[in-house]
């Protein structure tokens, strides 16, 4: 507890500089959420999403894990988009990568160099979408672009895998407007990129795929 005081002091001086400048401003948080957007991003903790977003507390709904993925067995991620989109009714759902990612890093080594136990069955996601886009991944001319590739199609292939999800193709039967985005955040540069993906029906996600994924194996290599 005692290592960790300064927290609690960042905490408090933080609270009482934000009610100095916005009497009601924790009032307002009080009565609710009413967030537009999911971002589904990294757990890197050069990631954070409010503030490379320049957005306040209540105007993003976020869910953060290894490697912004989005596996349909993952009662975490599918709990997250039912309740964004049944509950919250957000408008856009953005799965957002980022360059020098550890865990594209890590699912890109050999076989035995990966670690066993739980990160390497979450990393077998990745890994996933590493041989979906093998052969574009072994023509990179350096092991920085290979890395850099793979960040971008694992950011593509989750958005798909979100519009893929129960939740967002009930929502698009009945109606309900939902766009889903694939960006990549540069790290080196503190800039957003988009990817090319936008879909707003189950009928687009399929197109707006195939159209990110070849615009990306070429934009890569930059």
């Amino acid at each position: 507890m005692k290592s960790l005081s300064h927290i609690f002091d960042n905490n408090a001086r933080w609270a009482e500089n934000t009610r100095s400048h916005d009497a009601e401003y924790f009032n307002r948080l009080v009565e609710g959420q009413r967030p537009e957007m999911l971002w589904i991003g990294c757990a890197d903790s050069r990631v954070p999403a409010e503030i490379i977003t320049g957005l306040e507390p209540g105007q993003l709904f976020v869910h953060r894990n290894i490697a912004n993925v989005v596996a349909p067995g993952d009662p975490s991620a599918q709990a997250v988009l039912q309740f964004a989109v049944d509950g919250l009714r957000v408008k856009h759902i953005i799965v957002c990568g980022h360059e020098s990612c550890g865990g594209v890093q890590t699912a890109l080594k050999d076989l035995a160099d990966i670690p066993s136990g739980p990160l390497g069955g979450w990393l077998s996601h990745v890994q996933s979408a590493a041989r979906l886009h093998r052969e574009v991944l072994a023509k990179a001319k350096s092991e920085e672009e290979r890395e850099r590739s793979l960040d971008g199609f694992n950011a593509i292939e989750q958005a798909a895998n979100v519009c893929r999800s129960e939740a967002v193709q009930r929502a698009w039967d009945r109606g309900q407007p939902i766009h889903v985005h694939a960006w990549l955040y540069r790290i080196s540069s503190g800039l957003i990129q988009h990817l090319g993906f936008c879909a707003t029906g189950a009928g687009e996600a399929l197109t707006e795929y195939q159209q990110a994924v070849e615009r990306w194996a070429t934009a890569a290599k930059a």
